[in-house]
């Protein structure tokens, strides 16, 4: 079996092809690295984004306890007077009916 030999055209035309396949790989590669630029920039985002939610939500929950905690006090400050001016109401009303029986005694 005789193996050709092969001529110059035949080189140059494999040497093109190998030319145009590393072309399109470097091509290829360079628009993946491209999209993983740009994936890595959104993810990037969203972690910046979700955490200035997380932040926000944080402060806003923390105002809002503090707002509950504000209101609970005025309640509880309001529920004592309430309870204090009763009893102070039915000391009175007390005072008032040992008067009467007092008074109904004497008479």
């Amino acid at each position: 079996m005789v193996q050709q030999i092969p001529d110059q055209e035949d080189i140059n035309t494999s040497i093109d092809q190998l030319r145009q396949t590393q072309q399109s790989l470097q091509s290829l590669i360079q628009n993946v690295a491209t999209q993983n630029f740009m994936i890595m920039n959104t993810i990037m985002h969203h972690q910046q984004q979700m955490a200035e939610t997380s932040t926000a939500n944080f402060v806003r929950f923390a105002h809002l306890s503090d707002l509950i905690s504000q209101v609970v006090s005025h309640f509880q400050i309001d529920a004592a007077n309430e309870i204090e001016n009763n009893l102070a109401h039915q000391r009175r009303e007390a005072q008032r009916g040992l008067e009467y029986i007092i008074e109904d005694t004497e008479k």
